[in-house]
């Protein structure tokens, strides 16, 4: 059940925070997240698409592969991740979803890199796409914040304002302490 208070509806310079009525403003330039997410997406097209575009010179650089459909499926499923994360970036759309998605899919090939160069199963030069994974890992960690921040919307972090008042008001009120303005009102013509 909402609550009375609860339907207020802001007017004025504070209605939309950064913007008039058509809401808040759009950003200039990109913030780090999507910065990031371009920069990701668009090393994971390139390197995504490479083998199925040319596995030869793929296995010239990265070392023969025993089952070349596997390499175009992983291709495929990286070049997929990187046009959504290289989208979003564009966009100003990064979410905690897709940021989950770049930190998650750079922390797995990472360690898969690490893992199977131990192993010997592939080439050391595996180890040059670790570092770059695990610098992707790192900076999806500093933009955590950001990213959590730009996730909650105008709306949100207005509802949240009021809940946050409603509650502090119904707690006065258990403890006796006034209640503020209607309070002081209902004593007076009680």
């Amino acid at each position: 059940m909402t609550h009375p208070k609860a339907e207020l509806r802001l007017t004025g310079p504070r209605a939309h925070p950064g913007g008039g009525p058509e809401g808040p403003k759009k950003k200039k330039g990109f913030g780090r997240a999507e910065a990031l997410a371009v920069a990701q997406g668009a090393f994971y097209t390139a390197t995504g698409v490479w083998p199925i575009l040319d596995l030869e010179s793929f296995e010239a650089v990265t070392g023969p592969k025993p089952e070349g459909w596997l390499v175009k499926t992983v291709g495929g499923l990286l070049g997929v991740a990187g046009a959504a994360l290289t989208l979003a970036g564009a966009r100003k759309r990064v979410t905690p979803e897709l940021a989950l998605i770049g930190a998650g899919s750079a922390a797995v090939l990472a360690a898969i890199d690490v893992v199977y160069v131990g192993k010997r199963r592939i080439s050391p030069v595996y180890l040059l796409d670790a570092v770059a994974e695990g610098a992707l890992v790192a900076a999806w960690a500093a933009t955590a914040r950001e990213v959590a921040a730009e996730a909650r919307s105008p709306g949100e972090r207005a509802e949240s304002r009021v809940q946050g008042g409603l509650r502090l008001t119904a707690e006065r009120r258990k403890r006796g302490d006034g209640g503020g303005m209607l309070a002081r009102r209902q004593r007076r013509a009680g």
